[in-house]
């Protein structure tokens, strides 16, 4: 299993036409519809190595993308699972090769009424964990990344209420958590309903990732 994070720092906005001549038509509009160019890049750059990875393993560019009633997109019929999210300046892509439930979720720390937000949302138990924390922004979007990768891979989304469940732990059912200290400024959480040991972390930036498409 693998998490690949795209770094987007100071790309210009006039390499979005690039990344999304990647793209399949379908996705290519879907991702359009984002207001902000700075979204499309960041979405648009996630999709692009994940058609990339796909194309080196065979299964070619023009696989089917599907979306479930809950929002999270799948491809039918091959063993590759994939989750994808983005914040700040990185995209990231969460891969398996094989069929699992995967969910990945990144944030970039930013200052928030947290406590209100964990008072109003969270499990009783997250709300004291916040309170006994020296840097409880930090603290919050661990929890929150943790909370949003297991609503993902659960592949509900939403649907699910946020004071249901409590992702302190390491395990939440069958589903089993890891949470990244790679870069600062950042929480990254990571689920899946198998066990997340040698989970790889790697970087590139968006102009290498263009570079192998020869871009």
């Amino acid at each position: 299993m693998e998490i690949v994070l795209i770094h987007l720092s100071a790309l210009p906005e006039d390499r979005l036409s690039a990344l999304l001549s990647l793209l399949p038509e379908a996705k290519k509009e879907r991702i359009k519809r984002y207001r902000q160019p700075m979204d499309q890049i960041r979405s648009a750059s996630a999709y692009a190595f994940l058609f990339y990875l796909l194309d080196k393993r065979g299964y070619g560019r023009e696989v089917e993308l599907k979306i479930n009633e809950h929002g999270r997109p799948y491809i039918p019929d091959i063993d590759f699972s994939f989750s994808i999210s983005h914040s700040g300046e990185y995209a990231a892509l969460a891969y398996e090769e094989e069929r699992i439930d995967l969910g990945v979720d990144i944030q970039a720390h930013r200052e928030t009424e947290s406590t209100g937000i964990a008072e109003s949302f969270f499990a009783e138990e997250e709300r004291a964990y916040l309170k006994q924390q020296s840097d409880p922004v930090h603290a919050f979007f661990d929890l929150w990344t943790r909370k949003e990768a297991y609503m993902k891979a659960r592949g509900l989304g939403l649907s699910i209420p946020l004071s249901s469940f409590s992702a302190i732990q390491e395990e939440v059912g069958e589903y089993n958590l890891l949470s990244f200290d790679a870069m600062g400024g950042y929480s990254l959480s990571l689920c899946a309903n198998k066990p997340l040991k040698d989970v790889r972390l790697s970087f590139i930036s968006l102009e290498d990732l263009l570079s192998s498409y020869g871009i």
